[in-house]
């Protein structure tokens, strides 16, 4: 199994499977909008070696309101 990055296409968001519009906070969208930064260089080494994929290019959301979605 392979792990799948975020698109980053214009498209419009696709709908759930079983046809329920699911609603988010505004703020989420607003958290995703930032461009974060990469993987402190161990946490990328081990999530590389575990899922033998190479996460360089994945940002982590490390703005104050990103703290706010959990």
């Amino acid at each position: 199994m392979t792990a799948r990055r975020a698109s980053t296409s214009n498209a419009p968001p696709r709908k759930p499977a079983n046809g329920a519009g699911a609603r988010v906070p505004a703020i989420v969208h607003d958290v995703l909008r930032t461009a974060g930064q990469p993987l402190d260089a161990p946490t990328r080494e081990i999530m590389e070696s575990r899922f033998a994929h190479d996460f360089s290019q994945t940002p982590v959301q490390v703005a104050r309101s990103a703290l706010t979605l959990g």
